[in-house]
């Protein structure tokens, strides 16, 4: 049988940024989106997964809004554990406090 896979994690690390990250998968396809608020307006951020950035920096919108649904996951979902948002100084700033699976 096919796989299928959902999990929704807010993302907060106490601070005034907000977020919420989705994985849903079926059939094999996989769908992501990490969404964030309350983050610095038109900086650049970087998706991290597992504790590595898998992708170019995404920069926030004048209002400090995130939007990701493009990032590189695992091939196998189950590998993915946690998710970040990191600022230009490698700090988290949103973050999953749970493992995903």
């Amino acid at each position: 049988g096919s796989l299928k896979y959902r999990a929704q994690r807010n993302l907060n690390n106490g601070g005034t940024a907000n977020g919420v990250v989705k994985v849903q998968s079926a059939n094999g396809k996989t769908k992501y989106s990490l969404n964030g608020t309350g983050l610095d307006a038109s900086t650049d951020y970087q998706i991290v997964f597992n504790g590595t950035p898998v992708e170019s920096p995404v920069t926030s919108d004048s209002k400090g809004r995130l939007k990701n649904t493009d990032a590189p996951l695992p091939d196998n979902i189950l590998d993915l554990q946690t998710v970040e948002v990191w600022d230009g100084s490698n700090t988290a700033v949103l973050g999953t406090t749970t493992n995903l699976p």
